[in-house]
């Protein structure tokens, strides 16, 4: 997958994520007693995350025009300067 912008791969579960804040919102755990980790699949869901159709995912699915657009690629963007698991970014 071709990653721009704010797209980028987890280096621990290897999922694609849409944006810096589906990133952050796939970790969970303590960063101070080394629980730090990323969610699974079902966890995600649970949270609300969906994938969009482009295989990245997203903090949760968007309606434009009575329709599902879970590839909307115009998601805010919150950093957590403390995450734990840094995302990679390719050299393209």
């Amino acid at each position: 997958m071709r990653l721009t912008g704010q797209r980028n791969q987890c280096r621990g579960c290897k999922e694609y994520f849409n944006s810096n804040k589906a990133f952050d919102k796939h970790r969970t755990g303590s960063f101070h007693h080394g629980e730090r980790r990323c969610l699974n699949v079902q966890e995600m869901e649970a949270k609300g995350m969906v994938k969009s159709s482009s295989g990245f995912w997203i903090t949760e699915p968007r309606l434009m025009n009575g329709q599902d657009d879970a590839n909307d690629e115009t998601e805010e963007i919150e950093i957590d300067e403390d995450c734990g698991g840094e995302p990679t970014r390719p050299v393209v």
